[in-house]
């Protein structure tokens, strides 16, 4: 089974809405509606006329759907309606009705009409299941059973409608969720066929004044709304596999529409090379591409290809915003990464310091040495193993054989530098001239 767009016969979708969980499935799943007590002897249109009105490309609703009974006509109230997927106030708006459009009712429950709108609705078919055809901006539907969504999701978010498409029903093209990906890929906006329903509030309508006849009304209706209407091919992300269009355009075709469908292909195009950029790791201008779309807008295009325009604006917009924050996220990461890197070598460093680093000019014990050829003593300071300064007082202040053994600092002024011979006996430090001595540990026999 197909989770998005799937063929399958029945409802099995499970959702979370706390008011409507078991009760509303089985009325989507086709449960028995109730008949309102005045049907009366109200005048039936059959889906075939209706069909007769409507657009090239658009069928019936499905192949075993019966011929429907329109229980009644009512219109839209002086506030609008909105009709939705499910009966419940949280079900997703498929269509926003004008005040007075007139509605076609098939059912009622709990407060809901099921309703037939005469232009039908906008809904989403997963593409897999869509074929494009000969005639620009259709689409048919290649599978059996498939479903028709509110929203471009399979989830619980997105009940799909109690209708099912049939192989071989053609549908207008209204858009496309994602032009960098091939249509099979995609969720594509298109048109409902006749005989979809949806659900509106019944304080949202409005019976027909009794002079109104609302068969004759909703004749003219579908014919008004389903008439013959021209498209923009898009082209998808594998160059030219598909063949479908946009909203189509009031106007009948001239020069000016051919030119909006060349850009409108082209900005399309310059979307799909962006999003492969910025996947493939390159750089993607989406600038130049929100630029091509708002070169279409001036050209002014139709309604429907207005909004899919200024939706492909917007989309192009949530990219570059994308990409900025990434860019933003990075910085950030690398400021984290060199200030973690600089803190580590100053615990490092600290971790190798002494307590007396920077109060003296060296420390260390005091050794003494005799050296070849010389018949006066000389005084090391030995650190960690090593010879570091070679000790000397002029004035005869300091007697440095007081403090043999012992762990001095001290200060002074050096005097000469290290002394490097081929005789490692010979070798001698940096010479100071002590000016300050201090003792930091005497040995344990001087303590004594």
């Amino acid at each position: 089974m197909k989770i998005h767009g799937s063929q399958v016969r029945g409802w099995t979708s499970s959702f979370s809405f706390v008011l409507c969980a078991t009760g509303l499935a089985l009325a989507q799943q086709g449960s028995p509606l109730p008949n309102p007590a005045n049907t009366g002897t109200a005048k039936t249109p059959t889906a075939s006329s209706a069909t007769g009105a409507s657009a090239s490309g658009t069928a019936s609703a499905t192949a075993t759907q019966e011929t429907p009974k329109f229980l009644r006509y009512v219109r839209a109230a002086s506030g609008g309606a909105k009709v939705r997927n499910i009966y419940d106030a949280q079900g997703v708006s498929i269509a926003e009705l004008e005040a007075g459009t007139v509605l076609a009712v098939y059912g009622e429950r709990a407060g809901w009409l099921e309703v037939e709108s005469p232009a039908g609705y906008s809904v989403w078919v997963y593409g897999e299941y869509l074929t494009p055809t000969t005639e620009s901006g259709v689409l048919s539907v290649s599978g059996n059973d498939v479903r028709m969504r509110p929203l471009p999701s399979s989830g619980a978010e997105s009940l799909p409608l109690r209708q099912l498409l049939q192989k071989g029903q053609k549908l207008r093209m209204l858009g496309r969720k994602d032009m960098s990906k091939p249509l099979a890929e995609d969720w594509v906006n298109v048109g409902s066929p006749v005989g979809t329903r949806g659900w509106v509030a019944t304080t949202q309508t409005e019976t027909l004044p009794a002079d109104q006849d609302g068969a004759t009304l909703w004749g003219a209706a579908v014919s008004e709304a389903r008439k013959p209407l021209t498209g923009t091919p898009i082209t998808g992300a594998t160059g030219a596999d598909t063949e479908a269009t946009t909203a189509p355009s009031n106007a009948s075709v001239t020069t000016d529409s051919k030119k909006i469908s060349a850009a409108l292909a082209d900005a399309d195009k310059q979307l799909a090379a962006a999003r492969s950029a910025q996947e493939q790791g390159g750089t993607a201008d989406y600038d130049s591409v929100k630029a091509a779309y708002e070169a279409v807008l001036a050209m002014g295009p139709g309604e429907a290809t207005t909004k899919l325009v200024k939706d492909r604006i917007e989309l192009c917009s949530a990219y570059a915003d994308g990409i900025k924050l990434s860019a933003e996220l990075e910085q950030q990461k690398q400021s984290i990464d060199a200030a973690m890197r600089k803190r580590q070598t100053e615990m490092a460093r600290a971790a190798r310091s002494q307590p007396f680093d920077g109060r003296f000019d060296g420390r260390g014990r005091i050794e003494k040495a005799t050296l070849p050829g010389e018949s006066r003593p000389v005084y090391f300071l030995r650190f960690g193993g090593e010879l570091v300064a070679e000790l000397g007082c002029a004035s005869g202040r300091l007697n440095f054989a007081d403090y043999l053994g012992c762990e001095v600092g001290f200060n002074g002024t050096e005097t000469r530098g290290p002394i490097r011979s081929t005789t490692a006996e010979l070798n001698r430090p940096r010479a100071f001239e002590v000016t300050r001595l201090e003792v930091i540990a005497a040995p344990a026999k001087a303590q004594r």
